[in-house]
């Protein structure tokens, strides 16, 4: 989940987060089933990107359980797209 002001950033971080397979769930939310060294990559990365001082970035992680005892109410269907632990950006 993220509050990114500037346009320019927020978009450079969205491709990014889609270029490691992340779903968009909601307009600043993705979700995505992430290893432990892609999980160290978009950490290291994100200082690179966004500008700490006026944007927030939450990065919630889901194990595998916890992940297939959500509910999912959507049109597009995304409970079988994960089948590992999964991330919410």
């Amino acid at each position: 989940m993220y509050d990114i002001t500037e346009n320019k950033i927020r978009n450079r971080f969205i491709k990014f987060l889609r270029n490691l397979g992340c779903l968009r769930v909601q307009k600043s939310v993705f979700l995505g089933d992430i290893s432990e060294t892609t999980f160290e990559t978009i950490e290291h990365e994100i200082s690179n990107i966004i500008d700490l001082s006026s944007d927030s970035i939450y990065i919630f992680p889901i194990c595998q359980r916890e992940y297939r005892d959500s509910i999912f109410m959507d049109k597009r269907k995304i409970q079988n797209i994960l089948e590992r632990n999964a991330i919410i950006l």
